[in-house]
């Protein structure tokens, strides 16, 4: 199963999540936005063909992550943020 450590990072981001919502602060924003930059390359190459420069995808990336952060309701079935994020990196491309 899960080791005890993940468990617990998990429920820390969770509570992280829940501290931000109540509170708004730029600074939780902030953490949680550059706790979930590892994301974008994953997503990044998988828009990397369509014409789009490197450069460019990557900060589209960067601004659905913070979007996806500012939107992401833990309390609310707790959906996986990359999908959060691949959904607001669609949309935005789709916006191009």
């Amino acid at each position: 199963m899960y080791e005890r450590g993940a468990l617990d990072a998990a429920h820390d981001e969770l509570e992280l999540f829940r501290a931000y919502r109540a509170s708004g602060s730029r600074k939780l924003r902030n953490q949680l936005v550059e706790r979930h930059q590892a994301l974008v390359g994953p997503v990044i190459r998988r828009y990397d063909r369509r014409g789009i420069p490197t450069d460019d995808l990557r900060q589209v990336a960067l601004i659905a992550v913070l979007k996806a952060v500012e939107r992401f309701d833990p309390d609310y079935g707790a959906r996986p943020l990359k999908r959060v994020i691949q959904r607001e990196l669609g949309d935005r491309l789709a916006m191009a």
